[in-house]
This record gives C-alpha cells, sequence and structure tokens, in this order.
C-alpha cells in the first residue's frame, strides 16, 4: 500500500479509561496529530492518521487506554470491501478508462456570436472540412479553421476558436449594421416615459421627446415625466401638429424605501452523531449511485462529494469520486440577539447590493432592531435612495 494512500487515511477512535489525557499528550509529545477531539460522558472521540495508528496502539497500552474504532476512511479501507464486488470494480475501472479516452476527444461544439449566419450553417461547414462530435482534439487546426471562416462568411470581420475541456467553443463577430434612423411613429406607436416611483426629481437628461417636469419636482408613480409628443408650431405661435417618437431619458429620482426582515427565534440545527462513512459515486446528469450506499438506513445525514473528474459525452455529463456521509440529529435551538442581528443585517446588505446593481443609490439609512415574543425583526425605515426612475407607456 503506497505512502499517498495511507497519508490520505484515518481512524476515528472511541477512547475510554483514566489514562485518556496522558495518552492525548504523549502523542502531542512524539508529534502524532490527533484533531476533531470530542469528549461525550466518559467516551473521548479522537481522528488519527492511519500511518500514526501503530504507534498509537503502543500508546494505549503504555497508558492503560482502551480504543474501539468507529470509523475509518481512506482507499486502503474501501478496497478491501470492493473485492466481493469485483464485477463493480472492473465496470468502474472500464468506465474510468473510458472516460479517461473521451476526454481526448470534442463531444460538443458551441457557437457565440452569429446572428445573420445560423448554426446550422456553421455545422455545415465544419463537417464538410472533418469537424463533428466525436473528432479527436489533436485533429484540429484551431488557426486555419478560424482564417477559413472569414473566407466562407463575408460577414465574419473577427473569428476566434478554442477547446475547453471536451467542448469546441468558436466565437465569431459579424459586420455591424448601419444605423437606421428611427421612423416617426404613429399615434398608437408613441410612448411617454412615466415616474417608477414616488419621489423628487434630481435631475433629467432627455434624448428623444419633451420634459414634462424639471428638476426639484415632487412626482408619484405613474406621473409622465417626459412625453413623447413633441410639438410643431406654425407661424401664429400655436401647436399645428405633433411629432410622434419613443420617448428616451435618464431621470434621477430621490425617493424614500421602507423595508423591514424578520427572523423566527427558534431554528433547527444539526448534531452530528460521529458516525461517518465513504466510498466512491458515479453519476450520469442527475443520477448518482454510491458504492458502497453507507448510510442508507441513516435518518438523517449529509453527503459531501469530492468531484475529481467530469467530462461531457454526447451532451451528457458524467462523473465519478469520492463521497463522505455524516450522520445527524435535527435539534432545535434559539439564536441570540447578537446573532439574529448580524443575520438580519447581512440581509439588508445583500438587498441594497441588489438595488445598487440596478443603478439605485444608498443616501442614507435608519436602521432599527426589535425582539418579540417569537421572532426579531430588523426594520429600515425612511432610508433615501436615488434611483433611476421611469417606465415607458403608450399614451
Amino acid at each position: 500500500m503506497n505512502s499517498y494512500f495511507r497519508n490520505g487515511s484515518f481512524l476515528r477512535l472511541k477512547l475510554e479509561g483514566q489514562g485518556v489525557e496522558r495518552f492525548i499528550t504523549l502523542c502531542g509529545n512524539r508529534r502524532l496529530p490527533l484533531w476533531e477531539i470530542r469528549a461525550e460522558g466518559k467516551y473521548c472521540f479522537v481522528n488519527i492518521h492511519y500511518r500514526d495508528w501503530e504507534q498509537g496502539k503502543e500508546l494505549l497500552q503504555k497508558t492503560g487506554t482502551q480504543a474501539a474504532i468507529v470509523t475509518k476512511h481512506g482507499l486502503p479501507f474501501l478496497l478491501p470491501g470492493l473485492k466481493s464486488r469485483i464485477l463493480f470494480l472492473i465496470a468502474g475501472l472500464l468506465a474510468v478508462g473510458w472516460l479517461a479516452y473521451s476526454t481526448r476527444l470534442i463531444w460538443h461544439i458551441e457557437f457565440d456570436g452569429n446572428y445573420s449566419i445560423s448554426e446550422d450553417q456553421l455545422t455545415d461547414f465544419l463537417a464538410q472540412r472533418g469537424i463533428w462530435v466525436g473528432v479527436p482534439k489533436s485533429s484540429l487546426d484551431l488557426e486555419s479553421l478560424e482564417k477559413e471562416l472569414r473566407q466562407e462568411f463575408s460577414l465574419i470581420t473577427w473569428t476566434s476558436g478554442r477547446i475547453n475541456g471536451t467542448v469546441l467553443e468558436i466565437s465569431i463577430k459579424e459586420n455591424e449594421r448601419p444605423n437606421v434612423t428611427m421612423p416617426v411613429l404613429s399615434v398608437e406607436e408613441a410612448t411617454g416615459l412615466y415616474a417608477s416611483a414616488d419621489g423628487v426629481i434630481v435631475s433629467i437628461y432627455v434624448r428623444n421627446g419633451v420634459s414634462a417636469v424639471s428638476r426639484g419636482d415632487e412626482v408619484q408613480k405613474g406621473d409622465l415625466l417626459v412625453d413623447g409628443r413633441i410639438p410643431v408650431v406654425n407661424e401664429d405661435g400655436e401647436t399645428d401638429h405633433y411629432l410622434l417618437y419613443e420617448a428616451d431619458a435618464d431621470v434621477l429620482i430621490e425617493t424614500v424605501q421602507q423595508v423591514s426582515y424578520s427572523l423566527d427565534k427558534v431554528y433547527i440545527a444539526k448534531e452530528y452523531t460521529g458516525r461517518e462513512g465513504s466510498g466512491l459515486w458515479l453519476s450520469l446528469d442527475q443520477s448518482l449511485y454510491r458504492l458502497p450506499r453507507t448510510g442508507a438506513k441513516w435518518k438523517e445525514k449529509e453527503q459531501l462529494l469530492e468531484p475529481s473528474f467530469t467530462v461531457t459525452l454526447f451532451d451528457r455529463q458524467l462523473g465519478f469520486g469520492i463521497f463522505e456521509v455524516r450522520e445527524y440529529q435535527s435539534v432545535e435551538k434559539s439564536y441570540t440577539l447578537e446573532e439574529a442581528e448580524a443575520i438580519l443585517r447581512a440581509e439588508f446588505q445583500k438587498n441594497n447590493a441588489i438595488l445598487e446593481e440596478k443603478g439605485v443609490q444608498i443616501i442614507s439609512e435608519n436602521v432599527t432592531m426589535e425582539e418579540n415574543e417569537n421572532s426579531f425583526l430588523l426594520r429600515g425605515g425612511d432610508d433615501r435612495t436615488l434611483r433611476r426612475g421611469g417606465e415607458q407607456d403608450h399614451h
């Protein structure tokens, strides 16, 4: 058994006796690492590396400490169990071999940036040059492919090809079409820009249309901000008719937003029992298979997957790796005021970050924390914000 397997393996021990503390001290003196040390009644649970187990047994005898192995982790303990499932092992090895070979092939082709040129046209072009799903990566000359794409399609001004895992990604850029002047709209098509929230106009910059408000004006949600109807005045100074357009403007509104977040005092937490297990997992798309099915009869457990290999095969995701499973019990616990405030403030700041991504600027905050019989409440009252307000609608 090589050192790599030994170094990555460990035992979970249950210690009993009057010499437990002395055993832990001697392990520290001899630089034998112990971790996840937890006392439960008259027992003490610790983890120890498999490579240190022989020395650990000598110290157990020396201190008169009784030890029982609760769980074993790592491939050295997993492989003996697989001997009774030799067919599964052979199938797994064949699958690993096939997956390793399949990584040398292209199993998916993606196009990006094509708007006028269809994917069917690009796929046919690649097929004529012997490039399709299943072709070896080594047979691809991406530089020549990029040049041929530009020669074949006059609309393409730039192209780039790269291999990402088992995917061939082709990005292209097409000629930009010349700008076309927007025609005057009909009465039914003309639009205005209306306030999306109550507030005060901070600034307004009109690109198209006529401003219906000025800086400092108070508006309510739904008020007209920019009119898409531009009046045409005759010689007498009277409106002869209107030119109808789609209103367009940058409007900044200062508004007040009141928010609140609540959190129940009682919540369900996990308490781990110390029972653990590990093994191999295989996956096909959304289906997951574990070998062996450790902890299948445990009432509550959490499963940790450590992916080590994935591949796209005929547009299907295949993978395998090592899993760990831990048993736990659900227990009721209560938040303290400090814990609840930290959680609710984090939620409050998360909401502010979302608003800022949408162009809303937070000017001031007025946050208060309240504690009720069954919950905690955080209020953000009269928080002043600057937001780009305006919704288009037909007149």
